[in-house]
């Protein structure tokens, strides 16, 4: 038996483990300045940063559409091969709701499963990378479908922001309205929690944003799994990673870099933790 694992672009995964453990990423859409385009195949994250400044409307975003799924569904199982899809969360984007009606365009086949992670940016891709890697154990499919919830409740997500403003024009600031009032000058730290974004706690500098960063993480161990994520300036990430290494961890973090999905939301200077805990 052979499983395809399939994600969407907001998993922010680089491309090179893509590519290494065969994930399929259906893109998501970024409408910017009029121009439709799919994240990571017509916008890179370098040329959608650049241009973040300089856009003359907010760039919005969408899920991929079910014709696209559908497309990607049926490649896979003409050559034979089940489907695991794994996807951001319900709470946050439309995409489970695409990927669930095209499976159900395709007669609701018993081999295509699709998951709403309730997790987003690396943290979906952390959660991704290990189903890759069961995928190549010989193993049921249902039984690393219920590895993989396991995963996704063991997951955390917390990033420190440089601003609010794009989480809020872009409409998925969900419980971390209650930062809004008196925000000038404060840096807030968010998670993720139950699908949705959620307020923790507030830094007067994002350099102590960051080191609180790696104090929740410390608080967290033991864990298996790591990634730090970045947007604009990779000297943010390559701090917090020099902090994480003095732990004692057993794995490196990988360094991932918010795509143009989720950096529409997060903005520049955003810097954050994923990880899954051993217990």
């Amino acid at each position: 038996m052979t499983i395809s694992i399939i994600t969407d672009s907001s998993s922010d995964i680089p491309n090179d483990l893509c590519a290494d453990l065969g994930i399929l990423v259906v893109p998501c859409h970024v409408l910017m300045d009029g121009e439709d385009y799919k994240d990571g195949i017509d916008i890179s994250s370098t040329d959608f940063y650049r241009r973040l400044p300089t856009s003359k409307t907010f760039p919005t975003t969408s899920q991929p559409s079910i014709p696209e799924f559908q497309a990607l569904y049926e490649q896979e199982l003409n050559r034979g091969h089940d489907i695991i899809s794994i996807h951001v969360s319900s709470k946050l984007s439309g995409t489970v709701n695409s990927a669930t009606q095209a499976k159900s365009a395709l007669g609701d086949p018993p081999n295509i499963t699709v998951i709403d992670s309730k997790l987003a940016s690396f943290a979906l891709g952390l959660v991704t990378l290990k189903a890759a890697q069961l995928a190549t154990q010989d193993t049921d499919l249902e039984s690393i479908h219920k590895s993989i919830l396991d995963l996704c409740e063991r997951t955390h997500c917390i990033v420190a922001l440089d601003t609010l403003d794009n989480l809020y024009r872009g409409g998925r600031i969900g419980k971390a309205q209650a930062f809004l009032g008196g925000m000038l000058n404060v840096k807030p730290i968010l998670h993720l929690k139950d699908g949705e974004v959620h307020p923790l706690e507030r830094s007067r500098s994002l350099t102590r944003a960051t080191n609180r960063l790696y104090q929740i993480f410390e608080e967290h161990l033991p864990i298996t799994d790591l990634g730090v994520i970045y947007s604009t300036n990779n000297a943010n990430s390559d701090y917090l990673s020099e902090l994480l290494l003095t732990s004692d961890i057993a794995t490196k973090p990988i360094i991932s870099q918010f795509g143009p999905t989720l950096g529409t939301h997060v903005g520049p200077n955003a810097i954050g933790i994923c990880f899954i805990t051993s217990r």
